[in-house]
């Protein structure tokens, strides 16, 4: 398994390569994808209920790339916070 958090030039190239061409999000999926359930997993008991989660998470990422800014803040900073949005809810 690879690590939580791409290298920060890296990272920086694949969301703006995302930005430009959502095409290249999967990039960013790929890697963020297994973190993402995990975190989920360790905090939500219900395999059904995970599932559903970490793909919420992911469109709302999908949806959100264009509006993304480096502002002091990862990318992977930024999915987790939306991750953790709707456990508070």
């Amino acid at each position: 398994m690879s690590v939580i958090s791409i290298a920060p030039e890296k990272e920086q190239e694949l969301v703006k390569k995302a930005q430009k061409n959502k095409k290249h999000f999967d990039e960013l999926y790929s890697h963020y994808y297994p973190h993402i359930k995990r975190f989920l997993n360790q905090r939500v008991y219900n395999e059904e209920d995970v599932e559903d989660l970490t793909s919420v998470v992911f469109e709302k990422a999908f949806k959100g790339i264009g509006s993304f800014k480096w502002q002091g803040v990862s990318f992977s900073s930024w999915v987790y916070k939306i991750a953790t949005n709707p456990l508070i809810d």
